[in-house]
């Protein structure tokens, strides 16, 4: 949790940190847990921006479209979810980067 809270900080600089998950109220609870529990605080405090919901405000959608098939289909993305963490956390990050990307194209950001 040290290297992972070093991380963070050696990446935001000096903005404060915004975590974002597929799912991000289920991956904030756990990550705040362990940060609270191991480090006494949490470096994205209660800062988290669920990548379900992104996309659907981002390509006006409904829930049934943010399965990440679904939403990798949409975006022509190639990712596989396959339950591995770091696998998953790079498909996800894929994802995010395209719909990150879309919205600064449609002047959102």
């Amino acid at each position: 949790m040290d290297e992972f809270r070093h991380w963070v900080a050696s990446e935001s600089k000096d903005t404060k940190p915004v975590f974002v998950a597929f799912n991000a109220p289920f991956d904030w609870f756990f990550v705040n847990y362990y940060f609270h529990t191991f480090l006494g605080n949490n470096p994205f405090g209660f800062s988290a921006l669920d990548m379900k919901a992104f996309f659907m405000g981002l390509m006006g959608s409904s829930w049934d479209d943010t399965r990440s098939s679904r939403i990798s289909q949409i975006l022509s993305i190639e990712t596989e979810i396959k339950h591995n963490a770091l696998g998953d956390a790079l498909a996800q990050a894929k994802l995010f980067e395209k719909m990150h990307a879309l919205a600064d194209k449609k002047g959102l950001l």
